[in-house]
């Protein structure tokens, strides 16, 4: 069987199944013929393959916004077979299904999804750290899951998902389109710790950060993957709760205002404006604050203390 293979991998653990998946695909005698990273361009004309095998972090109950834009550049075909597989650190929630139904608007006849489980690096708390003896527990798991993922190829027992689990995750999912992109992506903040390297400038994969001044300046397109925390040589970067805070109050101050000035008209056009100028609010406090983290010196409230996140790149290093 001809295989090609597309993935996206902010920290690390989504490349490493990836490599893992293609080194037990080799053993079993079929032939990936190409792999490609979404960080790059997708091609126009795509490989003559057997089939295509989606790998996909999983953000907040669901895949990268990252990934969900990549996906809608895809070609659209109409004789492919896909298989779509996410890495996540507890459940894929809508992940697996999101993942498929995009495909399938592409064109593609999606056989069947699956889970690979690895360490967590999403939480932006500092909890859900884990020994190295554990994460070695979590590998070998996860090479287990490879292979009942390939078996499940072969042997044409596709595999299916809980609904309940999915709808229920749906809940967290779609309001994460909007948070990470246009609120949390102004909760993060250079510490002085900060060495003006431009690392994470360089290795950002939606290209949302920009140096001033030398300090990195988050803008609106975030996808959340953390890389930035992570790949930092000195632990500079982390979340700021006062982001937050900012937020919550311009969310607040948007709704009364909405409220007070649109209540009278007391129709759905109402609600929905309410709602806008909430949304809008909580993107202009996040924003009006990390402004004013650049000219004042508040390092209070660091949601993850200069911890970095446990991720496979460790591992490999």
């Amino acid at each position: 069987m001809r295989v090609g293979l597309y993935y996206f991998s902010g920290c690390g653990n989504t490349a490493w199944v990836t490599q893992k998946t293609i080194e037990a695909l080799a053993r079993r005698g079929h032939e990936v013929i190409y792999w490609h990273n979404l960080e790059q361009p997708v091609p126009g004309d795509l490989p003559k393959t057997d089939m295509d095998l989606f790998l996909a972090p999983i953000y907040f109950a669901g895949i990268p916004s990252f990934v969900v834009d990549k996906i809608k550049t895809m070609p659209i075909t109409g004789d492919k077979k896909a298989v779509f597989w996410t890495v996540a650190g507890q459940f894929s929630g809508i992940g697996r299904r999101f993942g498929a139904f995009m495909l399938k608007d592409r064109g593609y006849d999606v056989l069947t999804t699956h889970l690979v489980l690895m360490p967590d690096t999403f939480l932006p708390l500092a909890l859900s750290q884990i020994s190295d003896e554990e994460k070695k527990g979590v590998y070998q798991k996860a090479l287990e899951q490879i292979e009942t993922g390939l078996d499940a190829i072969e042997t044409n027992t596709f595999q299916t998902e809980n609904r309940v689990t999915a709808t229920v995750a749906s809940l967290l999912y779609f309001p994460y389109l909007y948070y990470i992109r246009y609120v949390m992506a102004y909760c993060f903040v250079s510490t002085s710790a900060c060495i003006h390297c431009g690392r994470c400038e360089r290795d950002c994969p939606c290209q949302v950060i920009r140096l001033s001044n030398k300090r990195p300046i988050w803008h609106k397109g975030c996808t959340g993957c953390f890389r930035c925390v992570n790949t930092c040589p000195v632990a500079a970067i982390d979340l700021s709760a006062w982001g937050v805070g900012f937020g919550s109050i311009g969310a607040g101050v948007g709704w009364i205002i909405a409220w007070l000035y649109l209540g009278f008209l007391g129709s759905v056009l109402s609600v929905i404006m309410q709602v806008v100028a909430f949304l809008a609010g909580f993107w202009a406090g996040t924003w009006l604050f990390q402004k004013l983290y650049l000219l004042l010196p508040i390092e209070k409230g660091l949601l993850m203390r200069g911890k970095k996140r446990v991720f496979v790149a460790d591992e490999e290093k």
